[in-house]
Protein backbone atom coordinates (compact mmCIF):
# COMPACT_ATOMS: atom_id res chain seq x y z
CA UNK A 1 0.00 0.00 0.00
CA UNK A 2 1.35 3.66 -1.18
CA UNK A 3 0.60 6.53 1.71
CA UNK A 4 0.40 10.01 -0.36
CA UNK A 5 0.88 12.63 1.82
CA UNK A 6 0.36 16.19 0.64
CA UNK A 7 0.90 19.60 2.12
CA UNK A 8 -0.96 22.93 0.62
CA UNK A 9 1.66 25.94 1.72
CA UNK A 10 -1.39 28.92 0.05
CA UNK A 11 -0.52 32.13 -0.81
CA UNK A 12 -1.22 34.94 1.72
CA UNK A 13 -3.81 37.35 -0.38
CA UNK A 14 -5.81 33.70 -1.17
CA UNK A 15 -9.52 35.14 -0.10
CA UNK A 16 -12.28 33.16 2.19
CA UNK A 17 -14.27 32.89 -1.04
CA UNK A 18 -11.21 31.20 -2.74
CA UNK A 19 -10.35 28.56 -0.19
CA UNK A 20 -14.28 27.57 -0.25
CA UNK A 21 -13.56 26.96 -4.07
CA UNK A 22 -9.96 24.92 -3.14
CA UNK A 23 -11.88 22.87 -0.50
CA UNK A 24 -14.71 21.93 -2.74
CA UNK A 25 -11.78 21.33 -5.54
CA UNK A 26 -10.24 19.15 -2.76
CA UNK A 27 -13.30 17.12 -2.35
CA UNK A 28 -14.05 16.18 -5.80
CA UNK A 29 -10.27 15.33 -6.39
CA UNK A 30 -10.84 12.88 -3.44
CA UNK A 31 -13.69 10.94 -5.30
CA UNK A 32 -11.15 9.45 -8.07
CA UNK A 33 -12.35 5.67 -7.99
CA UNK A 34 -8.45 4.53 -7.34
CA UNK A 35 -8.23 6.18 -3.58
CA UNK A 36 -8.42 3.42 -1.36
CA UNK A 37 -8.78 5.61 1.40
CA UNK A 38 -8.39 9.78 2.37
CA UNK A 39 -7.90 12.64 4.98
CA UNK A 40 -8.09 15.85 4.99
CA UNK A 41 -6.86 18.22 7.16
CA UNK A 42 -5.54 21.50 8.21
CA UNK A 43 -2.71 22.40 10.71
CA UNK A 44 -3.68 21.57 14.48
CA UNK A 45 -3.78 23.82 17.30
CA UNK A 46 -1.14 22.15 18.88
CA UNK A 47 1.86 23.33 20.99
CA UNK A 48 4.62 25.51 18.25
CA UNK A 49 7.60 23.11 19.07
CA UNK A 50 11.14 23.32 16.44
CA UNK A 51 10.06 19.65 15.33
CA UNK A 52 6.55 20.93 14.70
CA UNK A 53 5.31 22.90 11.03
CA UNK A 54 2.03 24.66 10.82
CA UNK A 55 2.85 26.86 8.04
CA UNK A 56 0.61 24.82 5.82
CA UNK A 57 -2.85 25.50 5.28
CA UNK A 58 -4.13 21.73 3.91
CA UNK A 59 -2.85 18.27 3.53
CA UNK A 60 -3.86 15.62 2.05
CA UNK A 61 -3.58 12.05 3.50
CA UNK A 62 -4.69 9.20 0.78
CA UNK A 63 -3.75 5.62 0.23
CA UNK A 64 -3.90 3.22 -2.60
CA UNK A 65 -3.96 -0.23 -2.68
CA UNK A 66 -1.36 -0.39 -5.21
CA UNK A 67 0.92 1.67 -7.27
CA UNK A 68 -0.92 0.85 -10.43
CA UNK A 69 -3.84 2.78 -8.76
CA UNK A 70 -1.50 5.98 -7.57
CA UNK A 71 -0.44 5.95 -11.49
CA UNK A 72 -3.86 5.85 -12.24
CA UNK A 73 -4.87 8.64 -9.71
CA UNK A 74 -1.34 10.81 -10.85
CA UNK A 75 -2.50 11.13 -14.49
CA UNK A 76 -5.93 10.91 -14.33
CA UNK A 77 -8.18 13.78 -15.82
CA UNK A 78 -9.53 15.30 -12.57
CA UNK A 79 -6.51 15.39 -10.90
CA UNK A 80 -4.78 17.39 -13.83
CA UNK A 81 -7.46 19.60 -13.66
CA UNK A 82 -7.19 20.38 -9.99
CA UNK A 83 -3.55 21.35 -10.14
CA UNK A 84 -4.63 23.42 -13.43
CA UNK A 85 -6.93 25.04 -11.78
CA UNK A 86 -5.99 25.74 -7.86
CA UNK A 87 -2.08 25.73 -8.49
CA UNK A 88 -2.09 29.38 -8.63
CA UNK A 89 -3.66 29.49 -4.73
CA UNK A 90 -0.95 27.91 -3.39
CA UNK A 91 2.91 29.47 -2.68
CA UNK A 92 4.35 25.62 -2.57
CA UNK A 93 3.18 22.24 -2.35
CA UNK A 94 5.18 19.40 -1.05
CA UNK A 95 4.19 15.47 -1.76
CA UNK A 96 5.95 12.76 0.97
CA UNK A 97 4.77 9.39 -0.26
CA UNK A 98 5.40 6.32 1.95
CA UNK A 99 5.16 2.31 1.47
CA UNK A 100 2.75 1.54 4.12
CA UNK A 101 4.97 -1.38 6.08
CA UNK A 102 2.75 -1.77 8.77
CA UNK A 103 -0.75 -0.51 9.64
CA UNK A 104 -3.13 -0.75 12.64
CA UNK A 105 -6.91 -1.92 11.52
Amino acid sequence: MLQHNVYFYLNEDVTEDQIADFEAGLEKLMSIEEIHSYQLGVPGSTEEREVTDHSFGYSIFSWFKTMEDYEIYAEHPTHLEFIDEYSSLWADVKVYDSEVISASE
